[in-house]
């Protein structure tokens, strides 16, 4: 059929169908030979005027109309197209549509546009140099499903379901004395599905019965829904305790639908990934940034593309290296007293080495699959501002894991960088690829170093020598605890700038993280005040972790520190400190951000503090739980300043032994309420203290007292709000005749009673404590009672016992109620 059209321009049109043998040098095949364009019965339309000479060709159904006679559906044999960073298997092509301009003998066609339209078997990403991949998810495509039995051969065999179009464009202009071509891909949605019938070699007897392989492999990555079984920590609302031993909550960020590792020295093992968890990022990274990052996905057809001859994508990639840092087996030198989940003593050892790396961010912007643009495109995306969040998966230490999030518009003074600190030498010779973090300002003002904001964990999960779960971390306990709810949870505490990931700096290589990274804080209360990485090249030297706590009775500062380090013959040892005294405990519970006064109103008496603490000692007891606070239950040996001291002590001081305390693990950042206090007082019947031994002159005056303990109650004062009353206890030293008695007093009964010899009295003094000096000069001259601890402040009811001296003089008793006595008085 011929058709021919003239206008009174003298403009014609000839429109036709004919056969067409296009001679093209592009694309080509991976073996170098020219994609072969032959159709049958094309529509094509030849437009000639006195300015140019245009050819139209179109044909979308060349397959089928190159099939045999004989044969009922095409058989076509697949080819492959090779791009930089892929290998499409495809069918030859199906589709045809070309514009260009001719000569106006119609003898060449000087520039124009072909598209070509391949049916995609499969796609297999790839890297320009030596590479290793995890297919993932698209090794589905090369898999067959053998449930299916007795199927007839007609259903697809492996490999053989083309799942959407290829176009490939071809473009073409003159340039001088040549021409200027392009070549470049572009995917299209497959709207039914291609009949064919793919030629294959012999399929293996094994393979024989005929399943269909899932019909959509690559629905996964259009997919918006949650990535099925991954862990969200938005959704987490307290993610302390046996939560954390029996799940890691980080697990979801690990999930990668494929990856290449370069394995070559050009991209230094540098690799990339394909992670489609956008929603699970977005949902831990929502709970401080509001990121839109559905868009993207949504506005394409696929989120993969091909722009020129490399294979494209968003946000959805990221650098990628294999774990950077090993988790070497560890010996632990420190025997477990008690046992908790803290390391068995001798060699620990590690499942694994944790996380593959990986860095990306949640820009729009499209970057191709390989290792080299792509962290140049990181850097320089983060750079310019034009991320939509910047963030790192990476290892720690033995066990430990961490997620930061770099936001270079933030309103921090010091905001987090990340360059490439690739060295270049004369010669032409490069060093490897290192992408260098450092850590922002704190939004917690009381931080005294730098930090990144994300997520740390310190997993349980060392293993015993068989390979059974020993059920301990490498923090121990205690320290575990502490650190995972600052840096992980912050479901109790609350903290401003937490959690957090507590390193300066760190680099990122395909030969393994290094960093030399000693972040502290110098001001914290409650919670970790150091972290120490060293690392060279994912080797660890030196690690230290050091949480920083208080010792209720006394308020001495106490802290913990686990150092690992690596010994001379090359193996890694673990230290455990134990609780350690760092201040004396003179009952300061002062937050300084908070207020200058002391949280908790001490009336400390004759107790002014106690010094030397030494021999912490954990109880094999599991932790008291008050409200939110979480404490650890220890004894400890001190030395304590009384006053008035005649025996067993120097210049007033008293050395006791196996003193009850309790270290606070929880909540972080801020001591406990006077209400939490007083109901953990409850639990030891409203006393904590210890024992000792010595003879005092009761207020400097001629009373002697031998005292046997000292403690710390609850009471309250007039107010009716919580006081802590420092009492020392013991027996009164009474006149040697037996004239004289100490015996009890029922205010509401009015009954009095004597006391058994055995049973100490507590010796109280009314007086508010005073900062460093513990005992203001004045409050030495008021009156020290042998009274309850919480009848101090209180007014006297029903319910107070008074005690009382009865002295018996044969035919009468006289009875001295509530005996005080005053410095400067030698009588009571």
């Amino acid at each position: 059929m011929l058709i021919f059209n003239t206008v009174a321009k003298g403009d014609e049109l000839i429109f036709g169908l004919n056969d067409w043998d296009i001679k093209t040098d592009r694309p080509v095949k991976v073996n170098g030979e020219a994609v072969t364009v032959k159709t049958k019965n094309s529509a094509f339309i030849i437009a000639i005027s006195k300015i140019k000479t245009l050819l139209i060709v179109i044909d979308e159904n060349m397959i089928w109309d190159n099939k045999f006679p004989a044969d009922k559906i095409p058989k076509v044999k697949p080819y492959a197209l090779a791009m930089h960073n892929a290998l499409f298997t495809v069918t030859p092509p199906n589709s045809l549509v070309l514009f260009a301009e001719t000569t106006p003998e119609l003898k060449a066609l000087t520039h124009g546009q072909m598209y070509l339209g391949f049916g995609l078997y499969s796609y297999l990403p790839t890297l320009p140099d030596p590479y290793a991949a995890n297919l993932g998810i698209l090794q589905r495509q090369f898999e067959i499903n053998t449930s299916v039995v007795g199927a007839v051969s007609t259903i697809p065999k492996r490999g053989s379901v083309v799942w959407m179009w290829l176009i490939g464009l071809v473009k073409w202009e003159p340039k001088e004395d040549t021409h200027k071509v392009g070549v470049s891909f572009h995917f299209a949605p497959l709207t039914t599905q291609l009949q064919i019938e793919k030629e294959t070699e012999a399929e293996p007897a094994d393979s024989q019965n005929f399943g269909r392989v899932n019909p959509d492999v690559f629905s996964r990555f259009s997919d918006t829904a949650n990535v099925t079984g991954a862990a969200t920590i938005a959704s987490d609302t307290n993610l302390t305790g046996a939560m954390l031993s029996s799940r890691n909550p980080l697990a979801g960020l690990n999930l990668t639908d494929f990856s290449l590792v370069d394995v070559s020295s050009k991209a230094n093992q540098m690799g990339v990934s394909y992670a489609k968890q956008n929603n699970f990022l977005q949902a831990t990274i929502a709970r401080k940034y509001k990121i839109d990052i559905t868009g993207e996905t949504n506005a394409s057809v696929f989120p993969i593309q091909v722009s020129g001859l490399d294979v494209i994508t968003g946000m959805n990639a990221q650098a990628f290296t294999v774990p950077a840092i090993s988790w070497e087996p560890v010996f632990n030198l420190t025997n477990p007293n008690p046992a908790k989940q803290d390391p068995p003593v001798g060699y620990n050892y590690y499942q694994n080495d944790g996380f593959a790396t990986r860095i990306g961010n949640l820009s729009k912007k499209t970057v191709p699959l390989s290792p080299i643009p792509m962290s140049k495109y990181l850097v320089q995306t983060y750079k310019d501002k034009e991320d939509g969040k910047t963030f790192a998966i990476f290892n720690l230490p033995f066990g430990m894991l961490a997620i930061t999030i770099l936001d270079n518009k933030s309103s921090q003074p010091q905001k987090p960088t990340m360059i490439n600190t690739s060295p270049v030498f004369e010669n032409y010779i490069n060093g490897g690829i290192q992408l260098e973090l450092t850590a922002g300002t704190s939004f917690n003002l009381n931080d005294s170093d730098t930090i990144f904001e994300g997520y740390t964990i310190q997993l349980i999960n060392i293993n015993k020598a068989d390979g059974s779960p020993a059920n301990a971390s490498t923090l121990g306990e205690d320290v575990w605890t502490m650190y995972n709810e600052e840096f992980l949870a912050n479901a109790v505490s609350n903290l401003v700038g937490r959690p957090a990931v507590p390193v300066k700096n760190i680099g990122l290589s395909g030969y393994g993280t290094s960093m030399l990274s000693e972040w502290q804080n110098k001001n914290v209360l409650v919670g970790t005040s150091q972290a120490y990485f060293n690392v060279f090249t994912g080797r660890t030297s030196y690690e230290v972790v050091q949480v920083k706590s208080k010792l209720y009775c006394c308020g001495a500062d106490v802290v913990r520190t686990i150092t690992l380090f690596r010994l001379a013959n090359g193996y890694v040892a673990r230290i455990d400190s134990g609780w350690e005294s760092r201040s004396d405990g003179k009952y300061n519970f002062i937050e300084p951000d908070v207020s200058p006064n002391n949280k908790f109103d001490f009336q400390p008496g004759i107790v002014r503090g106690y010094y030397n603490i030494r021999n912490i000692k954990e109880s094999p007891k599991k932790p008291v739980k008050i409200g939110t606070a979480t404490f650890s239950e220890v004894t400890f040996d001190a030395d304590i300043e009384l006053e008035n001291v005649t025996e067993g002590g120097e210049n007033n001081i008293v050395s006791s032994k196996s003193i009850l305390g309790y270290v606070q693990l929880l909540p972080i950042g801020k001591y406990v309420t006077a209400d939490q206090f007083v109901d953990l007082l409850k639990t030891q019947n409203n006393s904590i203290g210890g024992s000792l031994s010595c003879m005092i002159k009761v207020a400097g005056s001629q009373q002697r007292m031998k005292l046997n303990r000292v403690d710390v109650s609850a009471a309250v004062d007039t107010a009716n709000k919580p006081i802590f009353v420092c009492a020392a206890r013991g027996s009164v030293i009474m006149p040697k005749d037996g004239s004289w008695t100490m015996v009890q007093h029922n205010r509401g009964t009015g009954d009095v009673s004597p006391l058994p010899e055995q049973l100490s009295v507590p010796l109280i003094r009314a007086g508010k404590w005073v900062k460093d000096k513990v005992v203001s000069d004045a409050d030495v001259s008021n009156f020290l009672r042998i009274a309850h601890p919480e009848d101090l402040l209180k007014l006297p009811d029903s319910d107070t016992i008074n005690f009382g001296f009865l002295q018996n003089m044969g035919t009468q008793k006289v009875l001295f109620m509530t005996p005080g006595f005053k410095k400067g008085l030698n009588h009571c």
